[in-house]
């Protein structure tokens, strides 16, 4: 499936082919080139639902017979999801056991399920990034003091196996189509705390972090050996 915008510069017309599309009628109406001067008539366009079936000379063949002429083409066909989600392009195997994304369950918004000493953030989706990133580093400072303080050599969130919990999409409070597309292979969240990713919520996530210390909710603790043969 692909989708592309076109740009109709002889004609002054603009034409859109996707699946879905909003255009920013404010933006078009601003957009004007003739013989690469920007003073021109206010712009036309047209939209195009449908799917591409193969380019032609002078433009694009739809599926359904429909020509769209173009003098040019730009690509426009989304994100998509990295595959091995948190860690990119990075091959991961934990205790000789590969990594494979989609088994996995996101911890509290930053951390996953049975993936030991690791951390990461993703930032607000409906608000600035960086306010849930600074959240997100008070956490992780919280963790490595406690494992300071406890001679703590492995923290590792673990599910309950014996606690029903369904698993679902993790979507990041989008409904974007590149989120749904890459739901099986990203990692789950849960229907229940620690597992359901946080509240996306700022001031609720702010007061959790200052006033609330660190729980210990489904998380597997390992004291380093040479503490446990001191003690």
């Amino acid at each position: 499936m692909a989708q592309s915008r076109l740009l109709d510069i002889h004609k002054s017309n603009c034409h859109f082919i996707s699946n879905s599309c909003n255009i920013d009628h404010s933006i078009i109406s601003n957009v004007h080139i003739i013989n690469g001067q920007s003073t021109a008539p206010p712009l036309s366009y047209s939209l195009v639902t449908g799917h591409i079936d193969r380019f032609t000379e002078n433009g694009i063949l739809m599926k359904d017979g429909q020509h769209v002429d173009a003098d040019f083409i730009i690509a426009a066909t989304g994100l998509t999801m990295q595959q091995n989600f948190p860690f990119s392009t990075v091959k991961v195997n934990v205790d000789g056991q590969e990594y494979k994304a989609a088994e996995h369950l996101i911890y509290n918004a930053v951390m996953i399920n049975d993936v030991p000493n690791f951390g990461f953030i993703i930032g607000y989706t409906n608000a600035s990034w960086t306010l849930k990133a600074d959240i997100a580093s008070k956490y992780f400072t919280k963790v490595l003091n406690y494992m300071r303080d406890n001679r703590v050599d492995k923290l590792m969130p673990k599910e309950n196996e014996m606690e029903e919990m369904k698993r679902v999409h993790f979507t990041g409070g989008l409904t974007s189509g590149y989120f749904a597309r890459a739901g099986a292979i990203l990692p789950k969240q849960g229907d229940k705390p620690p597992w359901d990713t946080g509240s996306n919520n700022y001031l609720y996530d702010l007061f959790y972090s200052k006033f609330k210390g660190m729980t210990l909710d489904s998380l597997e603790i390992t004291v380093a050996d040479k503490f446990k043969k001191d003690s």
